[in-house]
């Protein structure tokens, strides 16, 4: 059967024809059956043996996407996604902090309701970091 413009149109709901309602709600997620923790436990010569494999097709990922015609080929919204993502893995690998949180307002509160100097606070503690 050859198809026209008229027998797509045809065969696509219009917005005039109502949606059932199981169209319209999410699909329910499947719950694992085990968790990779178990997994692991169950095979851990697979487990070190996939380990291995995903460190060498990461290395071979990273060399590949660091060749400077790969890296040319990137538009500016992939360039600034693949960065965001590099950045966030070497902060994790160095057991540095991925997100922001914001706490200051909430520790400045607690200082002064404790009835101490917030400035006398921070002296205090940059003098301990520091020594």
């Amino acid at each position: 059967m050859i198809l026209s413009r008229k027998n797509c149109r045809q065969n696509r709901p219009s917005a005039r024809q109502p949606v059932s309602p199981s169209a319209r709600q999410p699909k329910k997620r499947v719950e694992k059956r085990s968790d990779a923790a178990e997994l692991i436990a169950l095979q851990p010569d697979a487990a070190q043996k996939l380990d291995e494999q995903l460190e060498l097709a990461a290395q071979r990922f990273v060399q590949h996407a660091l060749r400077q015609e790969v890296v040319s080929s990137m538009n500016g919204q992939q360039a600034m996604t693949a960065a965001g993502i590099a950045i966030d893995k070497m902060r994790l690998l160095r057991g540095l902090p991925t997100e922001i949180v914001q706490i200051m307002p909430n520790l400045l509160e607690r200082i002064r309701q404790s009835g101490l100097d917030a400035v006398v606070v921070f002296q205090a503690m940059y003098a301990e970091l520091a020594g």
